[in-house]
């Protein structure tokens, strides 16, 4: 959904410098190349945080996981 909205604001956007350019194609073009590129790089940085978010969480279950078995090693060992 939120994708929508930035195309949505993203061609809002376009237009307006089109229609305030004068019509100028040129300007239109250096704009929309622009956005795309922006676009591709909010892409990008989204892409990094998930990884990094999903890195921490195996970390974390990994971390857990050896923690459960140490204390399951404790208790099995005889005293």
């Amino acid at each position: 959904m939120a994708g929508l909205g930035i195309f949505c604001g993203a061609a809002f956007f376009l237009f307006l410098v089109f229609v305030f350019s004068g019509g100028s194609a040129e300007m239109l073009f250096i704009v929309g190349v622009s956005i795309v590129i922006a676009m591709l790089g909010l892409v990008l940085v989204n892409q990094h945080q998930a990884l990094e978010a999903r890195r921490r969480e195996e970390k974390r279950r990994l971390r857990n996981l050896n923690q459960k078995l140490q204390l399951e090693q404790k208790s099995a060992s005889p005293p």
